[in-house]
């Protein structure tokens, strides 16, 4: 059976295929009968959607061990921060004890929050603590723009983007 999810923005379907299979492709609306076709465009499709991208994300990083785009990609969702706010967080914002992250700046409204830090997010977190050598910055080697289409790469989705992590985590964390 084939699913068709709708991307966030609207000009894209993503196909998800229930067989077991990883592959997904992307294809135009023009491209697409929709004579009979299964269009899912209901909360609980994307929720079905965000959650397999969150998992697949998590398996093909951690199985490469690309630990630093792993809690990149991680923050994104869990803390759905911009990429521009998740660069800027240091290790000391990040209370384990507690499960909260302190003062976030949020560029876009310019203002400081804290955040509870979700379970998973806390073990991606400490694994890349023990390999990082960077004991004041999170990110050190990472930058703005590339990052998130790297991790595109990695999972087999070309069109994959920032602002993605963040459309996942709004759905993840409900």
């Amino acid at each position: 059976m084939i699913k068709l999810t709708f991307h966030h923005d609207f000009r894209f379907c993503k196909v998800l295929i229930y067989k077991g299979l990883e592959s997904m492709d992307i294809l135009k609306i023009d491209d697409i009968l929709i004579n009979g076709g299964n269009i899912m465009n209901n909360l609980e499709s994307r929720r079905e959607f965000c959650n397999y991208m969150n998992d697949r994300i998590f398996n093909k990083l951690n199985e490469l061990e690309e630990y630093e785009l792993l809690t990149f990609a991680s923050c994104g969702i869990y803390l759905r921060l911009r990429s521009i706010d998740i660069l800027k967080l240091q290790w000391e914002q990040f209370d384990f004890e507690n499960m909260v992250v302190k003062d976030i700046c949020i560029t876009k409204n310019n203002m400081k929050t804290d955040i509870d830090m979700h379970e998973r997010l806390r073990i991606v977190l400490k694994t890349w603590q023990e390999k990082s050598n960077d004991k004041i910055k999170l990110f050190p080697n990472l930058k703005r723009y590339g990052t998130a289409e790297k991790i595109g790469e990695i999972i087999g989705d070309v069109r994959f983007k920032n602002h993605d992590l963040r459309s996942i985590g709004l759905f993840v964390l409900e």
